[in-house]
């Protein structure tokens, strides 16, 4: 007698085995996912390190062609209203940025409303961080135009009139049109002095900020306010203050240094009343901004760094030591 046949086997999971291999599935992926995001960032953090070595850079060549830093601006536009600017570092470097062509289609010596489209439009990329969201136009006055997240120190020392004892490495040109004291808005700048040689940072080219990472509010993002046009003539689009204001060039500041508002490093969530003048960048968690010093070094600040080494790192002539560990 035959044995009886045996059913035919099934290939395939069983519901358990299914959910098991779908339960291993995603803790692998919780795994990966912060590992690619970390190298995602070193990735960003790297190339942002790398934008603002070459902006350090440009910035010395363009020193040894003018015998000084690249001014803020060539001319103290927010004594105007906060829009049509005249030329700022971010166009004066542009030659030593490889971007000798499109500043052949700037007029420096028209603001921003007079200049070609294209010539302010046209995106230097040299200018972006990659941890910051993509770059669009600018839609504030006068025109549209590129934008940018770095940002010139202008030392501690805030205001709307000429600083003359502005303490920063890049500060407003000194004079224009062979020392006039205004300008007529809208009228030519025909010639403009500069105010600051590397021989004039006296604290040493490697304990002063230069250009860092710019504070964005949220609100901000993309092509408004703050984070309109770095070719805009809103101060607040191509220049920072770090420290204590308000105390004027008095070192070393008192403590407690009453009356003066602190301008810190902002993370990013940070949307305070003054944070659209800070530095602050979306780096390591916002705990670090990185900024490129005047010896050409890129460097990251922490965001808790005491107040008053900010203040000393963002003047050139305080005399106040700096320590190695801050």
């Amino acid at each position: 007698m035959c044995p009886p046949a045996k059913p035919p086997q099934r290939s395939g999971f069983t519901l358990i085995e299914l959910l098991v291999v779908i339960a291993i599935i995603a803790i692998l992926i919780a795994l990966l996912v912060p590992a690619v995001q970390k190298v995602r960032e070193a990735a960003a953090k790297t190339q942002c390190t790398n934008n603002l070595k070459q902006i350090g850079l440009a910035c010395h060549n363009y020193h040894d062609s003018n015998k000084a830093l690249p001014p803020e601006s060539i001319y103290p536009n927010h004594v105007l209203p906060n829009v049509d600017g005249y030329a700022n570092w971010a166009w004066l470097i542009l030659p030593y940025l490889e971007g000798g062509n499109q500043f052949k289609l700037m007029n420096i010596t028209v603001p921003m409303s007079k200049q070609a489209a294209i010539a302010v439009t046209t995106q230097p990329n040299v200018y972006l961080c990659p941890s910051r969201p993509p770059p669009v136009l600018s839609t504030g006055d006068p025109q549209p135009g590129a934008v940018g997240d770095y940002a010139s120190c202008h030392g501690n020392i805030s205001g709307n009139t000429l600083e003359t004892n502005a303490q920063g490495a890049i500060v407003v040109a000194g004079t224009w049109n062979g020392g006039q004291a205004t300008i007529v808005p809208g009228a030519p700048v025909t010639s403009w002095t500069h105010q600051v040689p590397l021989l004039q940072i006296t604290d040493g080219t490697s304990n002063t900020l230069m250009i860092g990472e710019k504070h964005i509010r949220k609100e901000s993002l993309r092509g408004k306010n703050e984070d309109r046009s770095i070719f805009d003539g809103n101060l607040n689009c191509y220049r920072r203050i770090a420290g204590y204001n308000g105390l004027g060039p008095k070192y070393p500041i008192p403590r407690p240094p009453t009356g003066a508002t602190l301008y810190y490093l902002s993370n990013e969530d940070d949307d305070s009343s003054t944070s659209n003048a800070h530095f602050g960048g979306p780096h390591g968690g916002s705990s670090i901004c990185l900024f490129v010093f005047c010896d050409g070094t890129v460097r990251p600040v922490s965001m808790s760094v005491d107040p008053y080494i900010l203040t000393y790192l963002a003047a050139r002539a305080d005399g106040q030591t700096i320590p190695a560990d801050y």
